[in-house]
């Protein structure tokens, strides 16, 4: 197969209006995975994914004779071994798809070409590394670009790169290094799958993320449950971080400053809960470390105790007298 041959038919296909209630989505023809991204980064993107959509529905809304580019939409048969219903399913323009959906359209203009679902995974990811979308992630096109050449390389199995590719010809199309690329051909050759978790697989090619190979004794590359109890919690924390950088990036800074004042206040319960409200308060202001904040308010806190106290055994000696 060769894959850009199939982007120039679909390129080149009629374009048709599509009922929106008939378009399919499936997680794994979306390569734009929060997952590899950084913990910072994720909430981020999902803001400007947000963004996107509203700008897309916003020129929608402004008159019906108004059309987006067309998305993509792969005829995909049925997949009993992947329980895939027969359909038509997006490969390009989940946000044109949700702009559509929000501005209560009920035709889409799409271009349509049939192929079986493996083939549409590999679709999915170098179309979305260009033209004028919403930019990927650059961990998300390495990964684009990884899990072609698994493809195109049959996994390591094939010596060289198909006629008419070369380590330039891979980097510009996906937006990378040719130096990652050449990098990345080697590591295809070492790779062996049964050291690999499924989640640490692309769900839709079965075959390791670029970030785990990358990362020498990657801890996704053992069973959690033989994992020592360190790496268990550092596996653990990577949900808690991508979800406390989700609420850190959509709250406001005198939303994070209350918040800091009410863990202050209730004491935080940790080894030692000064150092958990400070940690918190370098992560909440990008700008600088305000610790003088966190620790004049402890400083007050406690002064108004042993006041309160102090004042208590006034009125209790004032009483006996």
């Amino acid at each position: 197969m060769n894959l850009w041959t199939v982007l120039d038919a679909m390129q080149a296909t009629e374009v048709h209006n599509v009922a929106v209630s008939e378009v399919r989505t499936h997680a794994h023809l979306q390569p734009r995975s929060e997952r590899l991204l950084p913990y910072k980064d994720a909430g981020r993107a999902k803001l400007l994914s947000d963004d996107h959509i509203q700008v897309l529905s916003s020129a929608l809304d402004v008159s019906q004779e108004v059309e987006l580019e067309p998305i993509w939409l792969a005829d995909i048969p049925a997949t009993p071994g992947r329980n895939i219903k027969a359909g038509l399913y997006v490969v390009d323009g989940h946000h044109r798809l949700s702009a559509y959906n929000k501005a209560e359209r009920k035709t889409i203009p799409a271009r349509i070409l049939p192929m079986n679902f493996a083939t549409a995974v590999l679709v999915s990811k170098p179309i979305n590394c260009s033209g004028c979308k919403l930019l990927m992630h650059r961990e998300q096109r390495l990964d684009a670009t990884w899990q072609y050449l698994a493809a195109v390389m049959e996994r390591g199995a094939r010596p060289f790169l198909p006629h008419g590719e070369s380590l330039r010809s891979v980097a510009g199309k996906f937006g990378v290094g040719h130096q990652t690329v050449s990098r990345m051909l080697v590591e295809l050759r070492k790779v062996r799958l049964d050291e690999y978790l499924p989640d640490a697989r692309d769900p839709g090619t079965d075959w390791p993320r670029w970030k785990y190979v990358r990362t020498p004794k990657s801890i996704w590359q053992t069973p959690i449950e033989m994992l020592p109890n360190e790496a268990r919690i550092v596996r653990n924390a990577e949900s808690l971080a991508r979800a406390i950088a989700g609420m850190m990036e959509n709250s406001s800074p005198e939303e994070r400053a209350l918040a800091l004042q009410m863990l202050a206040a209730e004491e935080v319960s940790s080894i030692d809960p000064t150092e958990t409200v400070n940690f918190l308060a370098d992560a909440a202001r990008p700008y600088g470390t305000y610790v003088e904040y966190v620790l004049s308010h402890w400083d007050r806190k406690k002064a108004s105790q042993a006041e309160g106290l102090s004042q208590n055994e006034r009125f209790m000696e004032t009483a006996a007298t």
